[in-house]
């Protein structure tokens, strides 16, 4: 039997995320840049509305587009969301004591982008032979 596309998914298949030390008044400091997380995921979604509803449940970030999620298209039609927040020394959101006192330059605060690669592809619905399952030994009801 034949695979048939009957509808596209959406599918998170890449994600970095960076930090830089972010100066309360003078923005993302030089040569501060490193790398936090490289690694090859695989997140689907029917639509991107809900690529991106799964991607900030699973990373715990916010699920309003308009809230820290910016879309970027690269010169080669790579597409990728990107979520940014502040985080603390630990790596997590600030709170709101710590805002107050990255305001006042009491603590050092850091810039994450989360940058997800996008891919659109055919979601394939395929019928696997009974001949097929039965030459892997699997019994055929």
């Amino acid at each position: 039997m034949t695979a048939t596309t009957t509808a596209f998914k959406y599918r998170a298949v890449y994600l970095s995320a960076d930090t830089e030390e972010d100066k309360w008044g003078d923005g993302c400091q030089p040569g501060t840049r490193c790398c936090k997380m490289d690694q090859k995921i695989s997140v689907e979604s029917d639509s991107l509305k809900g690529l991106l509803e799964t991607l900030a449940q699973e990373w715990g970030f916010s699920e309003e587009p308009s809230d820290g999620w910016i879309m970027m298209r690269n010169h080669d039609d790579t597409v990728r969301l990107i979520y940014q927040q502040n985080e603390n020394a630990d790596g997590h959101p600030l709170t709101d004591s710590e805002r107050e006192r990255w305001k006042k330059n009491e603590i050092k605060v850091w810039l994450a982008d989360y940058s997800f690669t996008v891919e659109k592809a055919p979601a394939e619905t395929f019928i696997i032979g009974d001949d097929e399952a039965e030459s892997i030994g699997l019994e055929v009801s």
